[in-house]
């Protein structure tokens, strides 16, 4: 009787053994000569052993495409890839320069509104307080031709005194004087001084200026010390008795010399620089636009005349202007 064969499980241990040893070092030698970090995978097996089997296969047969090289982490959430990491990196950089360039824009936004805020809230100080100077070019060029031309102004006798300015204004102890240097300051810059000279931030308690901030609008000079300032008739008292108001009443020059519609303040030296003189003998250096506009505004209010020489200069003004 033919003796049975026997089983072949189990059969040759050592031949097993002996291949498993030979495929750990085929995959230590592959390892180790494609830069391959150990650590990761065995870090990989840890947390993705999932992945491992079809990795490793693609690892032995087509090491090329290998993906457990060190261009992946392993970390407790996974395998994740370098590249990823990259572009992560660089979408955060991309977001961080996103946020640096918004916030960039956002300041000079800020920085460009509050300029234009502080612009804003000072475009009323100084010569733009006036409401003449608001009228378009169109509509000043056609007060100026409306403005009877003389061949020469008349020989009058000015009297200052006639011409009372200053006078007081809604309380007893405040002038026009000191309403136009208030009107005209910087918004919010004015110090007042009460009836018994002392500081107050309250027009209605004050009755006169301690301190504020103008801009002359002539020389565009900065000025803190009220005492510094003339207030400048555009049209000055004496060129205007010349011009058809020596003829006026007292009430008439009286207001004539107060109306805020042509009191500007300016420097001490731009108005006796000016003195008399009509615009074809003086003008400002700044603000000549806005100048001749406040001018032909009050020559056509009080229907005085102008003599050819500066008509012919405040049109020049005028066709300067912007708007």
């Amino acid at each position: 009787m033919a003796e049975k064969k026997k089983s072949s499980k189990g059969e040759n241990p050592g031949s097993l053994l002996v291949a498993l040893i030979v495929i750990a070092a085929v995959l230590a030698i592959f390892f180790y000569s494609s830069g391959i970090n150990l650590g990761n995978v065995f870090n990989t097996v840890r947390y993705r052993a999932s992945d491992l089997g079809p990795r490793l296969v693609e690892c032995v047969t087509s090491p090329s495409n290998c993906k457990l090289t060190n261009n992946y982490n392993v970390t407790p959430n996974g395998f994740e890839s370098q590249s990823s990491n990259s572009s992560s990196s660089n979408n955060n950089s991309d977001q961080s320069n996103t946020n640096s360039e918004n916030k960039t824009n956002s300041e000079s936004n800020n920085s460009q509104s509050s300029t234009n805020n502080s612009q804003n809230s000072n475009s009323e100080s100084g010569i733009n307080n006036l409401a003449s100077t608001k009228m378009s070019k169109a509509d000043a060029l056609n007060e100026l031709n409306s403005i009877p031309i003389v061949a020469s102004y008349n020989k009058a006798k000015y009297k200052r005194t006639e011409w009372k300015h200053w006078i007081s204004y809604e309380t007893p102890c405040w002038t026009t004087r000191e309403e136009v240097l208030d009107r005209q300051a910087e918004k919010g810059s004015i110090t007042y001084l009460d009836k018994d000279d002392k500081e107050t931030k309250d027009k209605s308690k004050a009755c006169s200026i301690k301190s504020g901030v103008w801009i002359d609008p002539y020389s565009k000079e900065k000025v803190e010390d009220p005492t510094k300032l003339d207030i400048d008739h555009t049209g000055a008292l004496s060129w205007t008795a010349k011009a058809g108001g020596q003829e006026w009443d007292k009430q008439k020059k009286q207001d004539y010399a107060n109306d805020f519609d042509h009191l500007v303040a300016t420097t001490a030296k731009e108005n006796r620089t000016k003195g008399d003189k009509g615009p074809s003998e003086w003008m400002p250096e700044s603000s000549k636009c806005e100048y001749a506009k406040v001018y032909t505004h009050i020559v056509k209010k009080y229907k005085l005349n102008l003599n050819k020489a500066d008509k012919d200069t405040l049109e020049k003004a005028l066709n300067s202007c912007a708007f």
